[in-house]
């Protein structure tokens, strides 16, 4: 009998092991199957939620589940999958009980299979949350058929794992999305940054070449009217040296004095728009710093004069100071802080420079004895436009002439800083990248030389002048007019002058490049095209001052590039030139 028993409980332990083995390999063939339909499909929460529906039911006896997941929006639990469908209503009476007693909310936080207290139908109801690590995704809720099922507790733990897995399931499903999401965003915001950026491009391109033609015709606007002041100017002074009355001659002097400051404010403008575009030609040279600061002193003494400022200069024991940088902007950088410490100095103050030769830079200090600048807005004066007096009008100038001085001693390599207090005067120091010296003279004569006189029984030499603004043809006939080897004949727009050219033969041909229906270029291109006239010499005469139409035009085969206002010693010099170099005048029609 005993025998019989223990043969009974071993088949029924074999069977319960049987049956538990059973499980367990479904259980972890399904899981594998829900896996390979996430590598298919990332998207796909709700087939995952069937293929879970179908493995509880497989594992226990349940007359109606359902799946209810969070919404994002809200927060709230919505009812997302119901097996059968028809089972909806029945389902729903159900939770709401278990809201009510508590339940619900009980089950959320535990991590195992819930049941709650029988329904109308005496079925057993159970709860189970479906959550990760991290978050709670929704509920998984079902009525058993059968409240004596054999093996709950152990189908309950693999309906636990199956209920896990479909929590991280959906849980991935959500990241994966959410990254979809924030992927096509960003795919959107950097094809809208490139489109952005590429319109910025192309708006930057047009602004710099709107600036560079703002450039252009503004230099042009505003050295065609100084070129008739200060040339008219200074054939007075040539002309009439002998002739004047020292008042006379005090009087033009304030003119040309008055244009060439005039002049030089317009340079200023002009030349800080260049540095912002970059289009600024620098041309280093060697020469004596020694030379140039008394230079810029004697310059500035007739101002310093005017002030009531003592300007006291280097000793220079040690002797001359070598260094190579661009010489005309070198001086200018001196000239804007020398004449910067005289005008905002006091009456019977002194303006005091000092230059220290090391081993790697020359180290130009300019102290004033003027009223200083506070400490904290010391920085701001190297802004252009930015002026420090109380009384702007009491000062001459820009106001761009520091912030533009400092941008071009460092576009030479060196820069420019100061030390103040209020009250106690400034100190400008330049420290300066040295250069190495050699004996060439590459000085620059700021003196206007005298005008060559044409010697005895030259030949006569016809000059065409093709130019717009009569004031211009005027100055430049009466600077030949004194030439008697010169005979200039004048035409006021290309076509014209190019008809001049082919019946006249001149010697040489001066021309301006804005000219009314056709450009001075293209005039030269059509001089050009002619075998007849194509070998005379042309010469640019232009208000045009930027780099750009200078090279330009001597690359097209200009002889010479004049810019306005023009330097009569200097033009003279270059016409005789290229005249004697044509050797025999052309021969005179109809004169």
């Amino acid at each position: 009998m005993s025998q019989e028993i223990e043969t009974t409980r071993n088949e029924e332990r074999i069977a319960y092991f049987e049956e538990m083995s059973r499980l367990q390999y479904f259980a972890l063939e399904l899981i594998s199957a829900m896996g390979s339909v996430k590598q298919k499909d990332h998207r796909n929460a709700t087939q995952r939620i069937k293929e879970a529906s179908e493995t509880l039911n497989k594992i226990l006896p349940f007359s109606a589940h359902a799946f209810y997941l969070i919404d994002d929006m809200d927060s709230d639990f919505s009812l997302s999958y119901c097996c059968p469908e028809s089972e909806t209503s029945h389902i729903e009476q159900e939770v709401q009980r278990t809201i009510e007693n508590n339940d619900f909310s009980w089950a959320l936080n535990q991590n195992r299979m819930i049941s709650s207290s029988y329904g109308a139908s005496g079925e057993p109801l159970l709860l189970h949350a479906l959550a990760t690590g991290s978050r709670v995704q929704g509920m998984f809720v079902g009525i058993l058929k059968n409240q004596n099922e054999p093996h709950l507790k152990e189908k309950y733990k693999l309906a636990t794992l199956i209920l896990q897995y479909l929590a991280n399931s959906l849980e991935s499903y959500s990241l994966f999305n959410e990254l979809d999401k924030k992927n096509r965003n960003l795919e959107g915001l950097v094809a809208q940054r490139t489109s952005d950026l590429t319109l910025e491009k192309e708006r930057a391109i047009k602004a710099n070449q709107s600036k560079s033609l703002f450039l252009t015709q503004m230099s042009h606007e505003l050295r065609t009217p100084m070129n008739s002041i200060l040339g008219f100017a200074q054939l007075l002074q040539i002309k009439l040296a002998n002739k004047l009355e020292p008042v006379d001659k005090d009087n033009i002097s304030k003119i040309v004095t008055g244009g060439e400051h005039l002049l030089k404010l317009i340079n200023e403008i002009l030349d800080l728009a260049r540095i912002e575009s970059g289009k600024l030609d620098l041309k280093p040279e060697h020469f004596n710093i020694k030379k140039a600061i008394e230079e810029v002193c004697l310059f500035l003494q007739p101002l310093a004069k005017s002030n009531q400022v003592k300007i006291y200069q280097p000793d220079f024991e040690s002797g001359d100071v070598p260094i190579h940088a661009d010489y005309l902007r070198f001086k200018q950088v001196l000239i804007n802080l020398v004449s910067n410490a005289i005008k905002y100095n006091r009456p019977e103050g002194t303006v005091r420079l000092e230059c220290e030769d090391r081993d790697d830079a020359i180290i130009i200090q300019v102290t004033d004895t003027g009223q200083g600048i506070p400490e904290d807005q010391c920085a701001a004066i190297f802004e252009p436009f930015v002026r420090l007096v109380d009384d702007p009008q009491k000062v001459e100038g820009t106001g761009i002439g520091l912030g533009f001085t400092r941008q071009l001693m460092q576009l030479m390599g060196g820069d420019i800083s100061v030390e103040s207090k209020l009250g106690s005067g400034s100190r400008f120091t330049v420290e300066f990248p040295k250069g190495r010296f050699d004996d060439a003279d590459s000085s620059t004569n700021t003196q206007v030389p005298e005008i060559p006189s044409p010697s005895p029984g030259d030949k006569k030499y016809k000059i065409i002048y093709i130019e717009d603004n009569l004031d211009n043809i005027e100055l430049v006939r009466q600077i030949l007019g004194s030439r008697k080897n010169c005979h200039l004949i004048t035409a006021t727009n290309a076509v014209n002058g190019i008809k001049i050219i082919e019946h006249f033969h001149p010697d040489l041909i001066l021309m301006d490049l804005h000219l009314p229906g056709m450009s001075g270029w293209s005039a030269f291109q059509a001089i050009q095209s002619n075998p007849d006239i194509a070998s005379t010499p042309i010469v640019a005469l232009s208000a045009n001052a930027m780099k750009e139409d200078i090279k330009k035009s001597l690359d097209m085969g200009f002889r010479d590039y004049f810019t306005k206002p023009l330097n009569i010693g200097h033009f003279i010099e270059v016409v005789e030139r290229i005249l004697s170099e044509s050797n025999t005048p052309t021969p005179q029609h109809g004169a």
